[in-house]
């Protein structure tokens, strides 16, 4: 138990019923995929021109707009 919550800060927590508490529902803790809802997301494009771009540097003037 203790080498899985390991990294979990309890410092917070004075009472120790409360402290096992936690780091048994730490432990215990399975992440479950609730539904399917069935909807798929699709992008449709006006052209071909790619839709990311490179971050780049604000110029002085475009700074102080």
């Amino acid at each position: 138990v203790e080498a899985e919550t390991d990294g979990l800060d309890l410092s917070g927590v004075t009472d120790p019923k409360h402290k096992q508490t936690i780091k048994e529902r730490v432990q215990n803790y399975e992440p479950r995929k609730s539904r399917e809802v069935g909807v798929k997301m699709s992008l449709i494009l006006q052209d071909d021109i790619p839709v990311c771009e490179r971050p780049r540097r604000l110029s002085p003037h475009e700074k102080i707009e």
